[in-house]
């Protein structure tokens, strides 16, 4: 559930355990990952939920004091249909609202690549990004 791992231009000593404190990482996009049983995977929602209450507050007070922006999203949602999966944006440069449009893991992607002005890769080239007016 830890994609850093598989990237090999991605230097070892930059996938580290996360200990509750933001400013340490020190980085412009951190990517969290719970273990399989705080992310609900192999554990009841109830413990992720514990696993959520311990660690979103600091990040979200970081992302207050830094202009960030928090993208929580699941892996996977219900077997078969169409498997939606909740995906939760959060920071003062989002607009708060319920937005309809069916966003993929592309379209945030896109939305992270764009921000920084990197280039798309592969599939994001193709991707609508996110919702017009969702981030200022």
């Amino acid at each position: 559930h830890n994609p850093w791992v598989n990237f090999t231009n991605v230097p070892g000593s930059d996938n580290r355990l996360y200990t509750g404190a933001m400013s340490s990482y020190g980085s412009s996009v951190t990517m969290i990952v719970p273990n399989t049983c705080n992310d609900m995977h192999d554990c009841s929602a109830a413990t992720g939920d514990e696993w959520l209450a311990r660690n979103i507050p600091a990040i979200l007070n970081y992302d207050a004091s830094n202009n960030g922006l928090l993208i929580l999203t699941w892996d996977e949602g219900e077997y078969g249909g169409t498997n939606h999966i909740i995906t939760i944006l959060a920071g003062p440069k989002v607009r708060a609202g319920l937005y309809s449009q069916y966003v993929t893991h592309y379209d945030m992607l896109k939305m992270i690549e764009t921000n920084f002005g990197l280039p798309l890769l592969g599939q994001t080239a193709g991707a609508a990004g996110l919702p017009a007016g969702i981030i200022r």
